[in-house]
Parts: C-alpha cells; sequence; structure tokens
C-alpha cells in the first residue's frame, strides 16, 4: 500500500491515480493519520442483476414461487350492467360519467 499525505496527493493527485490504475492502494493521510483511501475498481459483471447481486446490495432468492397459490379458485362473475372490468372499475372509481 502506498501512503501519501493529503498535501502530495492535492499536488499530485496524478500519480496517486497512477499507482492505482497499476493495481495499488493509496492512503492518504492528515496529520499522520488515515483519511482516505482509493482502491482500483471491483469487475463488475456485464449483467446489471447480477453487478447488483456482486455489490451486496441484494441477495439472490432462495426459495420458488408457487404462483398456482395465485390463481383464482372460481371465475369471477360481473353484474350485468357492466359490460368489462374496466366498467366496474370506472364505477368504483368515480369515472363512469353519468
Amino acid at each position: 500500500m502506498k501512503k501519501m499525505t493529503l498535501t502530495e496527493f492535492n499536488q499530485n493527485s496524478s500519480r496517486a491515480i497512477a499507482y492505482v490504475d497499476r493495481g495499488e492502494t493509496v492512503q492518504v493521510t492528515r496529520r499522520g493519520l488515515p483519511c482516505a483511501e482509493l482502491v482500483p475498481p471491483r469487475s463488475l459483471p456485464a449483467d446489471p442483476i447480477e453487478a447488483i447481486f456482486a455489490s451486496g446490495m441484494a441477495k439472490r432468492p432462495t426459495g420458488t414461487i408457487d404462483f398456482a397459490h395465485f390463481e383464482s379458485k372460481a371465475p369471477v362473475i360481473l353484474p350485468s350492467e357492466y359490460a368489462n372490468l374496466n366498467d366496474l372499475l370506472d364505477e368504483v372509481n368515480g369515472d363512469r360519467g353519468f
């Protein structure tokens, strides 16, 4: 790991980036104490979903979903005054226009 003072970093940030480009980590210190680290970027997968999993922002699901659980067991019968479900929803939402 390379170390640079904050003053050195401010005057020579391109040198710090050159170290990082070569795969090294650069620690920046202020008054002898670490205040920042520059690290090489992680290589992420080309697939954005894989990148999310690789970053740790999300975890892969562990189980399966049984969609049969969500299927209706009985058909929905609309009242005869409604031609389709949209007409019923329009009335419920106050958009019928009568």
